[in-house]
């Protein structure tokens, strides 16, 4: 049976902590993507955080935030995320690399899972 989990109706604590599980798989997604230019960063170097709109974004309702795709190769740059203030969504590029890497031109791409 492959994709399958069989769960034996004698095993009934597993059983109830994956429907527990499930049941609090999120209902929805909040996406928004919009250009935007990676600054030049030297190793262990940040960038500054960047905050952009996303309607329904709400911090403390336990959404939450996937790390920021994007379009081109990063070259080894960490994307972080998070729920700023209602309605925004803020993140920030890291560069945990040993060498600089060039600005990075492309599309940002943005989702926020919601319970």
């Amino acid at each position: 049976m492959p994709n399958q989990i069989q769960i034996y109706s004698g095993d009934q604590t597993f059983k109830q902590q994956v429907m527990k599980a499930f049941q609090t798989l999120p209902t929805s997604w909040l996406t928004a993507s919009f250009a935007y230019t990676i600054t030049a960063l030297g190793s262990g170097a940040v960038t500054s955080i960047m905050t952009t709109a996303l309607s329904g974004a709400v911090p403390g309702a336990g959404q939450m935030v996937l790390p920021p795709q994007f379009s081109v190769d990063t070259k080894g740059l960490n994307a972080y995320g998070w729920i700023g203030s209602t309605g925004n969504v803020s993140f920030i590029w890291h560069n945990p690399t040993a060498g600089s890497i060039s600005a990075i031109a492309g599309t940002v791409y943005l989702a926020v899972l919601t319970p």
